[in-house]
């Protein structure tokens, strides 16, 4: 799969120490790495729902995409 721009709600989660999102509907956890211009403060959004807009990294054969490069992260209100 090649990498694609995405728009996927879900909520900020912590695992092993490092901020994620869990997708909603498929309860996927995806690592999140900031595009090279965002400054998001993750800590205050854990436990929150979001809307993220950003790239799923292009997976191994056969494999899920794990990461999601984020350009923007909001509060879903």
């Amino acid at each position: 799969m090649k990498p694609s721009d995405v728009s996927l709600s879900g909520k900020i989660v912590m695992s092993k120490g490092q901020p994620g999102l869990q997708v909603s509907v498929s309860n996927d956890l995806l690592n999140l790495i900031p595009d090279a211009s965002q400054t998001t403060n993750l800590s205050a959004l854990v436990g929150k729902r979001v809307l993220v807009e950003g790239t799923l990294e292009e997976a191994a054969k056969g494999k899920a995409p794990g990461t999601i490069r984020y350009r923007s992260i909001t509060e879903d209100k």
